[in-house]
């Protein structure tokens, strides 16, 4: 992502689960919304009055939202386990 300015994405998580019994893959779509202290006031002021319609437009698209401007909270081990935990 880029240190200065906002994004949205949504992307596919793809992870083995274990059941008990055997592990299983699953797959999750999560929508991100990234927008980084290090951007413009403007930039993020445009994000931030945009996100509810653009969450709105992708309503049921996606399982999990992260909203974050650190760079550590998109590490795919972090997405995956909140994805996890949104069941």
């Amino acid at each position: 992502m880029p240190p200065n300015e906002g994004r949205f994405a949504i992307v596919r998580v793809c992870w083995y689960a274990d059941t008990g019994r055997s592990e299983s893959l699953r797959t999750k779509n999560v929508f991100i919304h990234w927008c980084p202290l290090a951007a413009s006031v403007k930039s993020r002021f445009v994000y931030a009055a945009s996100t509810r319609t653009v969450i709105d437009k992708f309503l049921g698209k996606f399982s999990t939202l992260i909203e974050t401007g650190n760079i550590q909270e998109l590490a795919l081990e972090k997405i995956v386990k909140k994805t996890q935990e949104n069941k």
